[in-house]
């Protein structure tokens, strides 16, 4: 049993994970199996009163659901979310406004109310608001599924933020342990997050580059716009001789993909990079960027908690923990290297409209 406060920082969340690890229906079995043993006591028990004779299958039938039970409880999560005000009943009203009188807002609001905190508003992503987030589910193609379809096996088809006529662009970042891309299309003043993928440890650029094509099977415009900056030139983490940008455009090609290979040039200073993007979050660039909410959990987690490090020369994004070893407390995927895949996501649209790259000889950066 695992009993905590709601968590206020990003390294303190790791047990939510095991919302995702429990089965609704393995729970709502075990209920109902709870339920009915308690509906046959109580049977023995009237009989007994009576002193009328228990029938054996009734005994058995208990020790059965007693059998069950044990086994479903064996691998069973189960996972709730409690506020204090549930329980106002015994702690009463007074303690609830002395607990508001004594705590901060966000104690009180973590330790008693048990809400999750949102986006950090001292974070790097400050102007990002839950309204920058969006649900974009193609239901009437999961209906055709039925009830029993995994949402593992899912592809591009249940997505109806996609424009299947419109390239995609991408955003990576590379890492000895993570590797990511973010894909988005930008739609009047939209920049759409379409989607994240990331693979870590043994699996490398190559195998991102082939669960996005996976993914995007059923994609009628099989162009990307590739923008990528300094940092995929020149070196690999050992992947093989070449540098990330080769084996990006050398693995898509080969899954039958064209690439708009569009150079960047340095990296962005970070105190530009936050201008330019929170400008951008609050509507005073060309393209507001909006998160699609399903695709991009582990993404979204990442820009909420993303902190700032201030130094001698200004700030920075605070990616200390970046080169640390992953742990259950603290996932690689949560962590800022997706983030700044999704940077130069944003700066590639807002700066270089892929319709401009077309006319430009952008894509023979070597």
């Amino acid at each position: 049993m695992i009993l905590s406060d709601m968590p206020q920082t990003q390294k303190g969340s790791w047990f939510l994970h095991y919302r995702d690890k429990m089965d609704s229906e393995l729970i709502a079995t075990i209920e109902a199996t709870v339920y009915e043993i308690w509906r046959t006591k109580e049977r023995i028990r009237k009989l007994n009163n009576s002193q009328s004779p228990v029938p054996d299958y009734l005994k058995g039938y208990l020790r059965r659901l007693d059998r069950d039970l044990n086994k479903m409880r064996s691998v069973a999560v189960y996972y709730r979310e409690y506020s204090s005000i549930e329980n106002l009943q015994l702690l009463g009203e007074n303690y609830i406004k002395q607990m508001k009188r004594d705590h901060t807002p966000l104690t009180f609001q973590t330790s008693i109310l048990c809400q999750r905190i949102g986006i950090a508003k001292d974070g790097f992503y400050s102007s990002m608001r839950e309204g920058h987030k969006y649900d974009a589910n193609d239901n009437q193609y999961l209906d055709t599924l039925g009830y029993d379809y995994d949402f593992s096996t899912l592809d591009v088809r249940a997505d109806k933020d996609v424009d299947p006529d419109a390239p995609i662009c991408i955003g990576m970042d590379y890492n000895a342990n993570i590797n990511w891309i973010v894909a988005g299309q930008p739609r009047d003043r939209r920049l759409n997050v379409i989607k994240s993928f990331y693979v870590k440890f043994e699996r490398k650029i190559p195998a991102l580059v082939q669960d996005f094509c996976r993914y995007y099977a059923e994609h009628r415009n099989k162009t990307v716009v590739y923008y990528f900056d300094a940092t995929a030139l020149g070196s690999n983490y050992a992947v093989n001789e070449q540098d990330f940008r080769w084996v990006v455009v050398h693995e898509f090609e080969r899954q039958g993909w064209r690439v708009e290979a569009v150079y960047l040039g340095n990296p962005m200073r970070h105190d530009e990079k936050y201008l330019l993007i929170n400008q951008g979050f609050a509507g005073n660039q060309r393209l507001m960027p909006f998160f699609n909410r399903s695709n991009n959990e582990d993404l979204i987690l990442a820009v909420q908690s993303a902190g700032v490090s201030r130094g001698r020369n200004g700030f920075h994004k605070d990616k200390a923990g970046e080169k640390l070893a992953e742990s259950e407390e603290d996932l690689l995927e949560h962590r800022t290297d997706g983030t700044d895949a999704f940077d130069t996501l944003y700066i590639g649209c807002e700066k270089f409209p892929y319709h401009d790259t077309f006319a430009l000889s952008v894509s023979g950066v070597s």
